[in-house]
């Protein structure tokens, strides 16, 4: 009997689960039908139209709290029962940033992704949102320290201090990017660095400004599901959602 483990889940639209939603709790599953791919390319989960997981018919869905953060139990046709988190929406419009969360915030999280090959606009040094810490470590090696922090969507901080570079990692994926005006990183796509003003990466980017909601910064929306937090001597390149610009 094939197993399906705990699942958090970042979906398109918060609005389709809506603890008001008067669909059957099943038609959840039908915004994350396809085929999900661990970060080495491997086809690991398939959710089908008619509400199978890896072929296993699932018969009904109970919700135990939130529909946005509750526990699901999923039972399968032959009477077997599993539990999965839904998580946060936080992804693209398109498939970018779609992804499952497997057993979240347990040690053996990992995260799969809606497309075989990584998708992604910017990255710093060569490091992109979603890129796998084993990647990481294969280009820079071992960080100066990692710091366990205890934010959503990240759960360590690798710096790497020589290079003034920060690296959030959630599920072994790269959450979020930010490096400081007294290291040598820069983004990669267009050059510009923490040294350059607001201004300047509107212009280089053709991207609107708007006031971020975390601190003081200015945001820099790029699109493609990315976003530039810009504060007086850093800048972090984050996941953002396309229409409403939620970053965190």
């Amino acid at each position: 009997l094939m197993k399906i483990f705990v699942i958090g889940v970042i979906f398109a639209s918060a609005m389709i689960f809506s603890a008001n939603c008067s669909a059957s709790p099943i038609t959840y599953l039908n915004s994350v039908v396809g085929n999900w791919y661990d970060t080495k390319g491997n086809l690991v989960l398939t959710i089908s139209s008619d509400h199978k997981l890896n072929g296993m018919q699932v018969m009904n869905l109970n919700i135990d709290g939130d529909a946005l953060v509750g526990i699901y139990e999923i039972t399968y046709k032959d009477g077997n029962q599993n539990k999965f988190i839904e998580f946060w929406d936080l992804s693209s419009v398109n498939n970018s940033y779609k992804f499952l969360i497997m057993n979240p915030g347990k040690n053996n999280c990992y995260v799969l992704r809606k497309t075989k090959n990584p998708q992604y606009y910017e990255s710093v040094g060569g490091i992109y949102l979603g890129m796998s810490e084993s990647e990481v470590l294969r280009l820079y090696g071992t960080p100066s320290s990692k710091e366990h922090y205890n934010r959503f969507w990240t759960d360590w901080i690798w710096k790497y201090n020589n290079l003034g570079l920060e690296i959030s990692v959630y599920g072994g994926i790269v959450t979020e990017i930010t490096f400081y005006s007294n290291g040598d990183r820069k983004f990669d796509r267009t050059g510009v660095s923490a040294r350059n003003s607001a201004s300047e990466f509107a212009r280089k980017y053709n991207a609107r400004i708007l006031q971020s909601n975390r601190g003081n910064g200015t945001a820099v929306q790029i699109g493609h599901g990315e976003a530039i937090i810009l504060k007086n001597n850093s800048a972090s390149l984050i996941i953002h959602q396309e229409n409403t610009f939620a970053v965190w």
